[in-house]
């Protein structure tokens, strides 16, 4: 039975008493959804962290133009250990959602998942053994929780072959050098895309050249790198770094070696240096992940792997179908390099070629 309240209202006017109601009043409007979101790098930094902000207030401005209030928490240079207590935090707060786009911690996140069922939680992963589940657990417990959702990154490692395509035919040395970041196996992998799309266009480039920063915030380091890459005579360096691959661009610069970037569109920053760049843009697979929640259908995704790429399936496709190529240098990358691109684009949208995913570079 529905029970209404109502608040009688006495007034004396003129000595005069009159009776009225008065509606109880209403609390201002809860948010629909409180969203936590962590990664390990710092903000603004014209990469991973900065691209991924992004992408989370276009899925917060996309889902209240239909009307729902959002909230968005932003925590910057999280150590990974720390991720599992910040989610202990977050849930205490009665948060919705622990949105962590950062491969390499799936071990704390499983564990976060599985300490708190009552918050959905989002974590970006390569489909490897040891990047999600915890190493050494019975059979019986080798799965993922049903309040977390487990993306690939399909979409991307696409791009970094694409990339490593126009490397190939760009090179003039024959010689490509490779900076990464912290050599995580799901980092291997990407690097091992851009080397497989080299190998395709120009299988007599040497692509042995692989340097790991152990950082993802050392310009300092970047730099150095890369002027150790120019020593061994390459004249194009392809980057997996974050922050890190600022400083090797523009040690590049310099010297007028060719870049080829990830995660952010680094031709904004070096118009003369990087020549494209796999921008990983994940505003699709937030958008995504909000509606689930926001409409009540989170089971559908929840406790399973789900493919980000350049097809719909769960997610809104990634969206343009990459890499990004800077203006300046579209006229000088060979046509029939160019062709053979588009050819493979095709191919990966048709189904009949998936790039290698091999967790080791060459």
């Amino acid at each position: 039975m529905a029970v209404v309240v109502v608040i009688v209202v006495i007034a004396v006017i003129g000595g005069v008493i009159i009776l009225g109601t008065r509606a109880p009043e209403v609390p201002a409007k809860e948010y629909d959804l409180k969203v936590a979101f962590a990664v390990e790098v710092p903000d603004e930094d014209k990469a991973w962290g900065e691209i991924n902000h992004k992408a989370m207030e276009i899925a917060k401005s996309y889902w209240e133009a239909k009307g729902y209030k959002i909230l968005i928490e932003y925590n910057f240079l999280i150590p990974p250990p720390e991720l599992g207590k910040l989610g202990d935090t977050y849930a205490a707060k009665g948060f919705n959602l622990y949105y962590v786009p950062c491969v390499g911690h799936g071990p704390e996140m499983w564990y976060a998942a599985k300490a708190h069922p009552e918050m959905y939680m989002h974590y970006m992963a390569a489909l490897l053994e040891g990047d999600l589940i915890p190493a050494g657990l019975p059979e019986s417990e080798k799965y993922i929780p049903k309040n977390l959702v487990v993306s690939t990154q399909t979409a991307f490692l696409n791009q970094h072959y694409l990339l490593g395509m126009i490397a190939g035919g760009m090179t003039k040395t024959n010689k490509i050098g490779f900076i990464g970041g912290i050599d995580y196996p799901s980092i291997k992998m990407k690097i091992r895309a851009m080397q497989e799309g080299v190998l395709r266009v120009n299988p007599k480039a040497d692509v042995s050249n692989v340097v790991w920063a152990g950082s993802w915030t050392d310009i300092a380091a970047g730099k150095e790198i890369a002027a150790s890459l120019h020593e061994a005579g390459c004249d194009v360096i392809m980057a997996y770094a974050d922050g890190v691959q600022v400083g090797a661009f523009t040690y590049a610069k310099e010297v007028g070696m060719l870049g080829f970037a990830t995660m952010y569109p680094q031709e904004e920053i070096f118009p003369d240096t990087v020549v494209a760049s796999g921008v990983e843009n994940e505003a699709n697979m937030a958008i995504s992940i909000f509606g689930y929640i926001l409409e009540g259908k989170f089971d559908e995704i929840g406790g399973q792997w789900v493919e980000y790429d350049y097809s719909k399936g769960k997610f809104l496709p990634h969206e343009p179908m990459g890499p990004t190529i800077n203006p300046k240098f579209k006229d000088k990358i060979p046509k029939w390099v160019l062709d053979q691109v588009e050819t493979v684009k095709n191919q990966i949208a048709q189904g009949l070629f998936k790039v290698p995913q091999i967790p080791e570079t060459l």
